[in-house]
């Protein structure tokens, strides 16, 4: 399906909610692709605007997660003199897939679990209070992880402060100074969405120099920047009067110059002062982001692997017998009672006395081809051991040393829900050279001569 417009015929290709879940008579959500200006995606409420996907950028809408290419659906944005459209299609024309607004104002994409017969929630926008439409006003921008979240833009302060102080942004901000046209200047900014492009116009083939020469010719040009960040960017988009629904968006690396008077230029330290905030909270993402798929393999690893803890004295025997027979204590997918709390997620990779990570057993086993064994004597039945085998395949692809060899929660879902073959995993993350070399030797056998005692210092999650 397309969303957009046919230039030709005016006729629009729309998505409409249903009235309630069980009416499904039209609501009174609408998503169309706004075609004046820079076209971009919006949904409306009645006719009042709720949220914006911001201008396409080559890659993406600019306020909108972002799109990788991914195993389910491919993406395309057209806009010629016949027609402008967005539209998603399915690598695999036989899975099912589902593109709704609920009546809430939701948007959402489904896909359908062939193994649990359930529709699964793929992806979902609008889900925190920056994306509620101009909040914050003219000339202002949202940051949610700030409070309050509405701020002004540098070089701008609040219309009315009396509101501002009452949490009613509403009236926006107005500029410090006021322009001189021939005597401005421009303040980058990155890591945003994109303002609103209904008063905007655009070129395709000026490039960024060109662009910022376009603007500072218009005294009511108010803003620039690349029509597409493909290939080092190329194209203009200019923005004229207020610069309405700005949030910061870490993953949007296209830069926005907003136009400035002179003196506000040259006392530029807290622009250069927010990048660098931006910068450090991007690398905290990614951090995190890594951290998370790591302990997703591990979830899913323990998840096969949990067993009572037992006496000291117990575990001390158990570590010289190389058998991983031991019970598990959960049947199968039973996520109310996974364990994965961040006491187990610390103990999961840990170096016992004498012993080694549940992680690196189930991975020297599973190269040995004996992943049935930490199965063995367990409370999955045997019409389920596929799937728990399948668990320990994923787990492990999950916490691999190359984080770039880590599948994305998308391919994790994928991989569990169908039964396609699964490409073979790395060692884990964290797997010294150590490790692997005593791995090697059964505890039943006498390890090799050292002269040479070794301590290990782990890294725990707090």
């Amino acid at each position: 399906m397309k969303l957009g417009r046919n230039i030709k015929t005016g006729m629009d290709w729309y998505m409409t909610s249903w009235k309630s879940p069980d009416d499904p008579s039209r609501g009174n959500i609408t998503g169309i692709l706004v075609p004046d200006g820079y076209p971009e995606l919006i949904l409306l409420e009645d006719s009042k605007v709720m949220h914006r996907t911001g201008p396409w950028n080559g890659v993406q809408f600019s306020g909108m997660p972002q799109i990788k290419p991914n195993p389910v659906y491919m993406f395309e944005f057209v806009y010629n003199d016949k027609e402008i459209f967005y539209r998603e299609q399915l690598h695999d024309s036989s899975r099912h897939w589902r593109s709704l607004l609920t009546e809430n104002g939701d948007a959402q994409h489904l896909l359908w679990i062939e193994r649990t017969q359930n529709w699964f929630l793929y992806e979902t926008a609008n889900t925190d209070y920056c994306e509620k439409y101009a909040l914050c006003g003219a000339n202002g921008f949202c940051s949610i992880n700030n409070s309050p979240v509405c701020s002004c833009l540098n070089g701008f302060v609040p219309k009315v402060p009396r509101d501002w102080d009452k949490t009613d942004w509403s009236s926006g901000c107005v500029r410090k100074t006021a322009l001189n046209c021939s005597r401005d200047g421009f303040m980058k900014l990155s890591g945003v969405k994109m303002p609103e492009t209904r008063n905007s116009w655009f070129n395709r083939s000026m490039d960024l120099e060109e662009c910022k020469n376009t603007c500072l010719k218009n005294c009511s040009c108010t803003a620039y920047t690349n029509l597409d960040v493909r290939d080092g960017g190329s194209g203009c988009l200019l923005w004229f009067n207020d610069l309405i629904d700005i949030r910061t968006f870490i993953q949007n690396q296209q830069e926005i110059y907003i136009r400035l008077a002179a003196s506000e230029l040259d006392n530029g330290d807290s622009a250069k002062v927010n990048t660098k905030s931006k910068v450090k909270k991007r690398i905290v993402a990614t951090t995190v982001f890594s951290a998370g798929i790591l302990f997703i393999g591990l979830c899913l690893v323990l998840y096969v692997l949990k067993k009572k803890q037992k006496k000291n004295s117990d575990l001390q025997r158990r570590s010289n017998d190389n058998n991983l027979k031991e019970e598990l204590e959960l049947p199968l997918f039973n996520i109310d009672e996974l364990a994965c709390a961040s006491d187990n997620f610390s103990a999961s990779n840990k170096l016992g006395e004498g012993g080694f990570g549940p992680v690196y057993k189930a991975w020297i086993l599973f190269k040995q081809g004996r992943s049935l064994e930490l199965a063995a004597k367990s409370k999955v039945e045997a019409c389920h051991m596929s799937e728990a085998m399948r668990s320990i395949h994923v787990g492990l692809l999950c916490v691999q040393e190359n984080t770039e060899d880590r599948p994305d929660i998308s391919h994790v879902v994928l991989m569990l829900g169908d039964e396609k073959e699964l490409p073979q995993p790395q060692q884990p993350g964290f797997f010294t050279g150590r490790d692997l070399f005593e791995l090697s030797y059964s505890s039943s056998q006498s390890k090799p001569p050292s002269a040479n005692e070794c301590s290990i210092s782990m890294l725990e999650a707090r």
